[in-house]
């Protein structure tokens, strides 16, 4: 979902524990709880906060699963050009077919031809 400038809010939180660390995980739990102000209790946040998680998580496998499909079908498209080209070259030599120099057996141009070309 995109956010308008409008819609952004800014969350402060002041922690406090016996260390920085304990403070740090305090004023991080304060703003977790923050975020989902429909929940009673902080198995609740968490809960939420897990749901939230998930559901991102599923979302970015599916990108990926979907990125990786899309080159799969490109790398099997560029094979298929690949084998076509293979084949495609392998016409004169195997019909005996020369599309750029004239044969011997080939019949003559017309003069307004040949003098064009010259």
């Amino acid at each position: 979902d995109v956010l308008d400038k409008s819609d952004l809010e800014k969350f402060e939180v002041i922690g406090t524990g016996a260390s920085k660390r304990e403070a740090r995980h305090v004023a991080s739990a304060k703003l977790l709880a923050m975020l989902f102000p429909e929940c009673d209790g902080m198995a609740e946040v968490k809960a939420a906060a897990e749901a939230v998680r998930e559901k991102y998580a599923a979302s970015k496998a599916l990108k990926q699963q979907q990125k990786q499909q899309s080159k799969r079908a490109a790398k099997f498209t560029d094979v298929r050009i690949r084998q076509r080209r293979r084949n495609f070259s392998a016409l004169p030599q195997k019909y005996n077919v020369s599309f750029a120099l004239p044969a011997s057996t080939d019949p003559p141009l017309p003069n307004f031809l040949s003098e064009r070309l010259q």
